[in-house]
């Protein structure tokens, strides 16, 4: 009688992981929660790798602004010293 008992609760363990399982998989919002904690993660690395790039073409962008400013004046420096008074 022992064995039948410990047989019949490991069945009921059984049945109850299945039904689990089965819930989980056929349970829509289980099923978005997955879902939507997986697009969050994606969505969050790529809004990461588009702002890492666009931190480095901003940062090319004012090097290239403080270089014509520099040329800009050089050549302000040049019209001044040619310019007859």
């Amino acid at each position: 009688m022992e064995y039948a008992g410990a047989y019949g609760s490991k069945v009921r363990s059984l049945s109850r992981f299945c039904f689990m399982v089965i819930h989980i998989e056929h349970d829509p919002v289980a099923f978005d929660a997955v879902d939507h904690d997986w697009s969050a993660e994606a969505r969050a690395q790529a809004d990461f790798e588009v702002n890492t790039r666009s931190e480095i073409e901003i940062e090319t962008i004012l090097l290239h602004l403080e270089n014509q400013n520099r040329l800009i004046i050089e050549i302000l420096h040049c019209m001044n010293k040619e310019k007859p008074s």
